[in-house]
């Protein structure tokens, strides 16, 4: 079987070759397990040996901050990917400089966060219980509130890597928030599709994706009253899946309490399916959501503000099947060795 299929909503082309299989040492490149006797700085009762929490969830709030008795704690990611910025920062002022156009740069100042998910030493998410998962979910919505409210980030990427091979650091569960002066490359492209859809056909690129889906069922894993879980047309790796709001939701803030709660335990009954199928499980996860508030009315591929565009957000799990390697880095296009509508037929059952 060889085929090429294009993602729709980015113009992202990927090569279908199933006899990739069975190339040599294909199977082992999830990378060796955690030590099981590491230290963890993330288990309850090493509260001092991680930056000071930021935001905690905890029964008894009379507890004070940076102790044990917590349930989440968010804290400063100790390594940050960015110049951190505080309440009171004075904001970044532009250069007077006349700017080069081949050689563009501003100084990244944002936010860098980890949500350590359970006081427990939990590495898998289908070990977290239901509770947990929704103040997972609860606790990403205010911190997106949150860092929204710095004048300089325009975008906030909350993201998990679980198992070495998905670029875990530790093992021990946790979620990552990089906020950034900029609008990622890849979010960018799927708002400018959206528009230039909407502008063509004068509909929602994602409700007639999700409406599609739907009726061919063949990449549907389930659907619950407010959400989609499917295996997008063209996927990057073998299994990768989507959830989305079936109604145009362009930021996840705008998810109510209930579809929070409804959410979180599909994702969980999602996680959980493939971490029983993957032998040693890596994968990533991350939240597609809008930019923030102050780059509503910037414009987009068509001069359509980016307020007016149909979006929705949405959350991508790719697995860490294979690596990218000459090909992909070369031309952009991916590899992968499964069909969709295979991989559907295993997440399903």
């Amino acid at each position: 079987m060889y085929q090429l299929r294009k993602d729709s909503i980015i113009e992202r082309w990927v090569l279908f070759s199933e006899c990739r299989l069975h190339r040599p040492g294909i199977g082992g490149g999830q990378g060796p397990q955690f030590d099981a006797d590491a230290f963890c700085p993330f288990c309850e009762g090493l509260e001092e040996h991680t930056p000071d929490e930021i935001f905690a969830l905890r029964e008894d709030p009379s507890l004070p901050a940076n102790s044990p008795g917590w349930q989440l704690r968010v804290v400063p990611n100790k390594f940050p990917a960015v110049e951190h910025i505080l309440a009171g920062d004075a904001p970044y002022e532009p250069s007077t400089i006349e700017p080069d156009p081949l050689f563009v740069s501003i100084p990244a100042r944002g936010r860098h966060e980890v949500v350590i998910e359970s006081p427990e030493h939990k590495s898998l998410v289908s070990q977290l219980t239901g509770d947990e998962m929704e103040a997972l979910f609860a606790t990403y919505q205010q911190r997106l509130l949150a860092i929204g409210e710095f004048p300089e980030i325009v975008s906030t990427t909350i993201f998990k890597n679980v198992g070495r091979a998905a670029g875990a650091s530790l093992e021990h569960l946790h979620s990552q928030i990089l906020a950034t002066p900029v609008i990622p490359w890849a979010l960018r492209n799927e708002i400018n599709s959206a528009a230039s859809y909407k502008e063509q056909h004068g509909k929602c690129i994602f409700c007639e994706l999700i409406e599609r889906e739907m009726q061919e069922g063949t990449r549907l894993i389930e659907q619950t009253e407010n959400f989609v879980a499917l295996c997008p047309y063209a996927p990057r790796m073998a299994g990768e899946s989507w959830i989305l709001p079936k109604t145009c939701q362009p930021c996840y803030t705008d998810v109510d309490a209930e579809q929070v709660k409804e959410l979180a335990h599909l994702t969980h009954r999602l996680l959980s399916r493939m971490e029983k199928v993957l032998p040693r499980p890596s994968y990533n996860y991350t939240i597609h959501s809008r930019p923030c508030r102050q780059c509503t009315m910037q414009k987009v591929a068509g001069g359509i503000p980016m307020e007016d565009v149909l979006y929705h957000w949405h959350l991508e799990i790719v697995p860490s099947a294979s690596r990218s390697a000459g090909f992909e880095w070369s031309s952009g296009c991916y590899i992968n060795s499964l069909l969709p509508e295979d991989a559907v037929k295993v997440l399903r059952s």
